[in-house]
């Protein structure tokens, strides 16, 4: 055989390689179906989105670490009514979740808000977005995942206006029966609110 021949052969060898590698290993892998979702957002596709996006569990959880530090308030927590309240904020999650992911899946399609919304839940649902700080967030990385089994956590950065910072979400994801991933909580998201609440106690003292 000819060299030529010899490092063609060898070329189509580590061709067929990284392709293989692309589509056996790299199309299964947590950040992979991250990206698919970002191109979703590009693309104005919300059911795509959706497969590797559970927005409806992600705000969910949100919504519990929200009411969770609300809890943790010195106004609250030491206030006989407390319980009342957490029962008022428990009541008002299956109507604040579908306001805010609808949002979310409008956004994406490029549709106008649903005008028929309750005027006081979707207030809450503002008032929500206002306090958590995610309004003004924009998106920058997405870094390597820690796979364990089935679950895997990725960290995803984004900078915040407001905080004139980055801030980085550890995306917790779950593997899909064909293989690929879909992001189900933010990890660290009350370390997030945390930060943001800080920030506002700063601002009102300067």
């Amino acid at each position: 055989m000819s060299k030529k021949k010899i490092i063609l052969a060898a070329v189509v060898a580590i061709v067929a390689i990284a392709l293989g590698w692309y589509f056996l290993y790299f199309t299964k892998t947590p950040v992979y179906s991250l990206n698919l979702a970002r191109e979703a957002v590009e693309k104005h596709d919300v059911n795509a989105f959706k497969k590797h996006v559970d927005v409806d569990s992600i705000i969910g959880s949100g919504y519990d670490d929200v009411v969770a530090m609300q809890l943790e308030d010195p106004e609250i927590k030491n206030n006989p009514l407390k319980g009342l309240a957490e029962v008022m904020f428990q009541g008002l999650k299956p109507k604040i979740v579908p306001i805010l992911s609808n949002e979310i899946y409008n956004a994406i399609a490029k549709q106008p808000e649903d005008s028929n919304q309750n005027n006081r839940e979707k207030q809450v649902a503002d008032d929500m977005k206002e306090k958590t700080g995610i309004k003004d967030l924009e998106f920058k990385s997405i870094g390597s995942a820690t796979v364990d089994g089935n679950s895997a956590v990725v960290p995803v950065t984004f900078n915040s206006k407001e905080l004139n910072q980055d801030v980085t979400f550890n995306l917790a994801m779950k593997k899909l029966d064909d293989g690929t991933w879909q992001a189900v909580k933010i990890n660290n998201f009350k370390e997030f609110l945390a930060i943001v609440e800080q920030h506002e106690k700063q601002g009102k003292a300067e």
